[in-house]
């Protein structure tokens, strides 16, 4: 059987929103690890292992999805770590439907059929 999309996102693009996130908070906005860490609610070792590209390398998002990722890490650094836990959950949601509608996921659904709109919502 398939897998799902939603399979999908929980296993490929939530990790590499996290990446891109981790990578821009600690390289741009020179947020220490575990500042990073406690505000996306994963581990300091986490943050470092998406930073050095040892985690979520099976999928990456297209270019014209970095301001909006850009967007989001703004929100995050400037939200303070209670703030920031929300902000990161609904951003993370907006980036996943943005996704999946853009049809980015389509390149990695393994159910991939003529005709398949179960992203597009129809």
């Amino acid at each position: 059987m398939d897998k799902f999309p939603c399979e999908l996102v929980v296993w490929k693009v939530l990790p590499t929103i996290r990446k891109d996130l981790c990578t821009y908070l600690v390289k741009k906005k020179k947020m220490k690890t575990k500042d990073v860490a406690k505000m996306l609610g994963i581990t300091d070792s986490a943050v470092s292992q998406y930073i050095h590209k040892k985690r979520a390398t099976e999928f990456a998002l297209e270019k014209k999805m970095m301001p909006a990722i850009e967007e989001l890490a703004e929100k995050i650094a400037a939200g303070g770590q209670k703030k920031s836990k929300m902000e990161y959950m609904k951003g993370s949601c907006i980036l996943c439907r943005q996704i999946r509608l853009a049809g980015m996921l389509c390149s990695i659904h393994e159910g991939k059929t003529k005709g398949c709109t179960v992203c597009f919502g129809e």
